[in-house]
């Protein structure tokens, strides 16, 4: 970095496509095109210097109070891309062309870094191309505009010079690269609204580049013209990079290494193998000898480190804390303000906003307190127990997986007659975030008795009178009403109608875990091209209205889908249930009486 001069690269990059950009309009502007050339030479110049300063330096659990350069901390990940694993240069070096690209990981694998590296990479090597950096979580906060009108007002409210007409003439041309960071940040109400605006925007300016990170979804596959590459997990030595540069008390950095390269590794992979979870280890490592196996714990065991620990850069130094809550106090008003702030799908906002949160979370708990305690309060969470962090006037959580774990916390201890409406909100985000599958851990019970047992009831009670043997056509409608077809690589599945439909689908992702055999895919897809004709190359998602599809075929479809197969699955599965926790409410009703007499 030091031998790289960011300010002339970029300069010479917004002159090459200044030119290009206004070379068509010339004679629009007269004696004005100077001007205009000079307007947007500074207008991009300084948007671009902007987000470059803001992508080389970070902050996190580790640097909360003061950010530290990327590229002193970064470890290069590997990554898959149709089972070949490739270095993220490959991906660097495809953006000298327009390219089409989703950087897709779990949660800690390390997305944004990987975006903001890639963006500084980007101008440091001089690509041609105008690079626009923009967070999607913003759009949490302007649902009503489309997500080009929101990239134009990110731009603008840095460039005000950088008008919407030569934003257009710019996309028109091919004069930038657009990276889109947090795809899954974006409230799930609106995500389906935005994929359909990235895809339009991007098939219309095909001469642009766009990136898009995201935490795994399967709905990527449809994205047509789009690479998918997946961040594969660190190895060891990655890891051990990772520890070595973080800035920590070198003693114990030197024995968690070592620990790691011996037997820690093997044994711990699915937390070491994550930088996040890797970094919190740290944390815990030189107070908790123990290593916890379960996901839960080792986020309680992190909690508790650092409400009690000492400052990470001051040896035995305890932080102030600005309340006098007790610890499971302190939690319990975390856990409320995680639950309306994840149910509001808010991961950033400012303090105004987290205090207005803040009132919410005091108020379900039934307390209070005025508002400079909860200022006090929000002071904890950023400075003291580090659950948030400042990024310039925005408030964020240091990493979403903390808002997770405490919401599902705070779930596990509430009054289970509402639980169920409430996982009604967050299960269907199962496959992109790990709230459920914490709580499935911390409390199966809970989640079974008052989720999963009386959806089952209500699945099996309306499919009972249909025999889809019989009437296949009239059984698959309780579901869905359409079938899609996805090439590359080939997957099929029915549209889920209604809660009903995607009930049945959940359950059987919980408990079943079925998973359909590429055997599966391609006899499903063999049914439907022979009897509508072959699939246009060109389209990767094709509908099927259920209701034109002859009865014959659908019944063939619904063996294969093994939909047939879940009904007598599911009944099997409601009687383990009920047999287990009446067995349980037994011994329990024998304790009662036991102890009465």
């Amino acid at each position: 970095m030091a031998d790289i001069d960011p300010n002339a690269i970029i300069t010479q990059v917004i002159l090459s496509e200044i030119e290009k950009t206004i070379e068509s309009v010339k004679g629009a502007f007269k004696g004005a095109y100077d001007q205009a050339k000079a307007k947007l030479n500074v207008g991009y110049s300084d948007y671009i210097k902007r987000n470059y300063a803001k992508c080389a330096q970070i902050k996190t659990i580790l640097y909360r109070h003061q950010p530290v350069l990327l590229k002193k901390h970064y470890v290069s990940p590997h990554l898959n891309i149709n089972k070949k694993r490739v270095g993220e240069d490959e991906i660097f070096e495809s953006l000298a062309e327009p390219s089409r690209i989703v950087i897709t990981g779990t949660a800690g694998s390390g997305k944004s870094l990987f975006m903001k590296n890639a963006y500084l990479e980007f101008v440091n090597q001089g690509k041609r191309m105008i690079p626009i950096f923009i967070e999607l979580r913003g759009l949490n906060d302007e649902s009503s505009k489309t997500l080009k009108s929101f990239i134009f007002s990110e731009i603008s409210r840095i460039s005000p010079a950088i008008t919407e007409e030569f934003f257009d003439l710019g996309l028109k041309h091919g004069s930038f690269a657009l990276f889109l960071d947090g795809f899954d940040e974006i409230d799930y109400k609106q995500t389906k609204k935005i994929e359909k605006e990235v895809l339009a925007l991007a098939a219309a300016h095909s001469k642009c580049t766009f990136i898009v990170s995201s935490r795994v979804d399967e709905c990527f596959f449809a994205w047509q013209d789009f690479k998918v590459y997946r961040i594969l997990p660190m190895n060891k030595n990655q890891i051990v990079e990772l520890i070595s540069k973080i800035e920590y008390e070198e003693i114990v950095k030197t024995k968690f290494i070592k620990r790691i390269e011996g037997e820690l590794f093997q044994s711990h992979e699915e937390f070491l193998s994550n930088p996040l979870l890797a970094t919190i280890m740290l944390l815990t490592f030189e107070q908790i000898a123990d290593i916890p196996e379960k996901m839960h714990i080792f986020y309680q065991q992190a909690f508790e480190t650092l409400f009690q620990r000492h400052d990470a850069t001051k040896e035995m130094y305890k932080r102030e804390r600005y309340t006098t809550f007790p610890m499971d106090e302190f939690k319990k008003y975390l856990g409320a303000f995680c639950l309306v702030t994840y149910l509001d799908q808010k991961f950033s906002f400012d303090e105004e906003t987290a205090l207005a949160f803040l009132d919410e979370a005091f108020e379900l708990e039934g307390s209070s307190i005025g508002r400079e305690d909860k200022e006090k309060f929000l002071k904890d969470l950023l400075m003291s127990v580090c659950m948030l962090q400042k990024d310039g006037v925005e408030v964020q959580f240091s990493h979403r997986s903390f808002q997770e774990y405490f919401c599902a916390y705070y779930l596990c201890q509430c009054d289970p007659g509402s639980v169920g409406k409430l996982l009604d909100e967050i299960v269907p985000r199962v496959l992109f975030d790990r709230t459920l599958a914490l709580i499935r851990d911390m409390n199966p019970e809970l989640f079974d008795r008052y989720w999963t047992l009386p959806r089952l009831r209500q699945i099996i009670g309306k499919v009972q009178s249909i025999d889809p043997k019989t009437h296949p056509k009239e059984f698959l409608k309780l579901f869905c009403d359409q079938l899609i077809v996805i090439k590359q690589p080939k997957i099929v599945h029915f549209r889920e109608k209604g809660r009903m439909g995607r009930n049945w689908f959940l359950i059987r992702f919980i408990y079943l875990n079925e998973s359909f055999s590429m055997e599966k895919h391609d006899e499903k897809i063999a049914l439907i091209e022979k009897s509508q004709g072959p699939i246009h190359k060109e389209a990767m998602r094709v509908r099927y209205p259920l209701e034109d599809l002859p009865a014959d075929l659908v019944g063939q479809l619904l063996r294969i889908d093994g939909r047939h197969d879940d009904k007598a699955l599911l009944a099997k599965l409601n009687s383990q249930l009920m047999e287990r926790y009446a067995r349980k409410d037994e011994q329990m009703d024998r304790l009662i009486a036991k102890a009465r007499k």
